[in-house]
């Protein structure tokens, strides 16, 4: 008799699903190209082999499903812009459907796979978006720790940048603990930095040293 115990498991309707930041996508492309004519276009969760789906309005709530409960494997493609993108790809989907456990899982295993590949810069971004997780679930330590762990790692790899973001969300961190005069010095590095980049992030840096300053 068969034994239902050892039955295979339904197969999910995606072999592979992309997550990419907009100026990968040629090369986004021929990656799901070259798998689509193995595995059928059907079979990978790319916009342009699903328009119908990626057009619906309800995308940012539908994407994460597709992403957790239909596909077997998840790609993310890295760009050197992506500090610049605190919600990029599929966490920008999870966090618009307040999905942040999902966002968190996604980029703990971002982080987990620049460990193993020695991608120090990939490890000072991911673990800056989880600094940003955690602020937006004010939970004021964990993003205080995390964010002095990014910045650590910001400082090894020397981009302005990343610096700058991760000493505007350690200073928030610290200014919600009342942590006021450190977290001061932070939030006017990152001043200092976004001045210099002519960075659109200036403002935000500018009132978090604002409330520093008050008493």
């Amino acid at each position: 008799m068969p034994d239902n115990n050892s039955a295979d498991p339904k197969p999910k309707r995606f072999r592979i699903a992309f997550s990419f930041a907009g100026e990968k996508r040629d090369f986004a492309a021929k990656v799901a190209r070259i798998l689509a004519d193995r595995f059928g276009e059907d079979k990978i969760l790319y916009d342009k082999f699903h328009k119908a789906e990626f057009s619906q309005a309800n995308l940012a709530f539908d994407l994460p499903k597709l992403y957790h409960d239909s596909t077997e494997l998840i790609v993310a493609v890295f760009c050197p812009d992506y500090p610049n993108k605190e919600w990029c790809g599929l966490a920008e989907a999870e966090r618009l459907s307040g999905s942040l456990d999902a966002a968190e899982r996604d980029y703990r295993e971002g982080l987990r796979i620049a460990h193993v590949v020695e991608y120090q810069e990939g490890g000072a971004i991911v673990t800056g978006n989880l600094a940003l997780l955690a602020l937006s679930r004010d939970d004021w330590r964990g993003a205080e720790e995390l964010a002095r762990e990014a910045l650590a790692l910001a400082g090894k790899v020397g981009r302005l940048e990343l610096i700058a973001g991760n000493c505007r969300r350690l200073a928030k961190a610290l200014v919600r603990q009342g942590k006021k005069q450190e977290a001061f010095r932070h939030a006017g590095r990152a001043v200092e930095i976004y001045q210099k980049l002519g960075s659109p992030k200036l403002a935000a840096a500018q009132q978090i040293l604002a409330e520093c300053e008050s008493s």
